[in-house]
């Protein structure tokens, strides 16, 4: 990383960021509503393409230099040569003591295209689209156990959606999966409470060595089994390599999937027109869920410089830190006409809410099959609710934009809802 020297007043800016390029801002804790997408979008509308800030709550010992346009995000990602995939997590870095990779997300070419040639099948379309049946039957049962109840969080119920899906993947129960889920939330939205945080990798951790000696005497069908058994170039992964394997699945499948469910729910929820049409028309389902994850994408990731570049006219130097928002990618106005408008009949929408190149989210399969069956079956039974009056819709700010909690509320037996929103927010 680019050093600075620290002075009484703040950390010091390096000599090759211009002081016109500067901004005084955590990119990690901004202030946001119900709509943190928006929020976003209208906090940096002013600012320049890229510009540099000099500490975040998440990594308060470097700056960082913000990537906001499309394009640009882009060509940092389908360029690893340059822009480098090692130790963005930094789980390793919050946990201190001995250096460690979370892969496939960590590394680079040639290792990278090793380890995502192994995980490749065991995420493909076909094999996803087999376990379709056991999603549904999950979902249906999530909806099912509170269609009568007339109101619920729904960010707690998203939370127990992609759960029967990732239980299966990885032979654990459901509750244990739940509980995987309760410290996920803790490392990353927990405010960048390093105490918590810490906690939160520890337990989860522990979890994991438990579930791999559990596998070692006993192999199943899951995850774990099928990667313990595996090899590459024609050896057995090492402990670390399974370890950075299943760290990361943990960690990133589960909670995004959920925070997706939130956003898009809170969307249906406002928004009558649109939902009235998926009700009468179904089919319409999947271009609403492409919609939405362009307008509701959660995540900002980053990258590390390999050597002195010019970039889109700013000079960077090797080590330097490259944020890359996802949501304001997907809010581009030089990509998309009206970006704040979900419009389901876009000619266009080339959205990256899972990212591009090499490291293009593994698990994009998953989280489109749990939000069609989810959007299906909840729309059955429940095709009419809305916020629940005087709740407040509280969103949490870090590496992923997500709800804190979504208060909805149905008339059991039928609800007219009497919020007629645009198909906008």
């Amino acid at each position: 990383m680019t050093e600075s020297n620290a002075s009484a007043t703040g950390p010091q800016i390096p000599a090759h960021v211009p002081p016109e390029l500067v901004r005084d801002v955590d990119f990690y804790q901004i202030t946001v509503g119900d709509d943190p997408q928006r929020d976003f979008k209208e906090r940096f509308a002013g600012d320049p393409a890229i510009f540099y800030i000099p500490r975040t709550a998440r990594d308060p010992q470097w700056g960082n230099w913000v990537i906001t346009r499309r394009e640009d995000i882009l060509a940092v990602m389908q360029d690893p040569q340059t822009f480098s995939s090692r130790h963005i997590a930094g789980f390793d870095r919050a946990l201190g003591g001995e250096e460690w990779l979370a892969y496939p997300v960590e590394i680079d070419p040639p290792d990278h295209t090793k380890f995502r040639a192994l995980l490749n099948p065991l995420f493909a379309p076909a094999r996803i689209k087999a376990l379709e049946a056991s999603m549904r039957a999950h979902t249906v049962g999530v909806i099912e156990a509170i269609v009568d109840a007339g109101e619920v969080d729904f960010q707690a119920v998203a939370s127990e959606l992609p759960a029967g899906i990732f239980s299966h993947l990885l032979g654990i129960s459901i509750d244990e999966t739940l509980a995987v889920m309760g410290n996920v939330r803790r490392i990353l939205h927990s405010g960048y409470d390093q105490i918590a945080r810490k906690a939160g990798l520890e337990w989860l951790m522990a979890f994991e060595q438990e579930l791999i000696k559990r596998r070692e005497h006993e192999r199943g069908d899951d995850l774990i089994s099928i990667v313990l058994d595996a090899r590459v170039d024609g050896r057995p992964l090492t402990e670390k390599e399974i370890f950075g394997l299943f760290f990361f699945f943990l960690l990133a499948g589960l909670d995004t999937v959920a925070g997706a469910l939130g956003l898009h729910f809170r969307h249906l929820a406002i928004d009558v027109p649109l939902r009235r049409r998926l009700v009468s028309d179904p089919s319409a389902i999947p271009d609403a869920i492409e919609e939405l994850l362009r307008r509701y994408s959660q995540i900002t990731t980053n990258r590390f410089v390999t050597r002195g570049v010019e970039f889109r006219g700013v000079s960077l130097r090797k080590g330097d830190n490259l944020i890359l928002s996802l949501p304001l990618a997907n809010l581009d106005d030089e990509v998309f006409s009206d970006p704040l408008a979900v419009d389901v009949d876009r000619q266009q929408s080339p959205h990256i809410a899972f990212g591009a190149g090499l490291h293009r989210c593994i698990g994009s399969n998953i989280a489109r099959q749990q939000l069609r069956i989810t959007y299906e079956e909840w729309l059955k039974r429940i095709p009419d609710f809305r916020l629940t009056p005087g709740a407040e819709v509280q969103a949490i700010c870090s590496e992923a934009l997500v709800l804190k909690n979504l208060p909805l509320s149905w008339a059991v037996m039928g609800l007219e809802s009497t919020n007629d929103s645009p198909s906008h927010s």
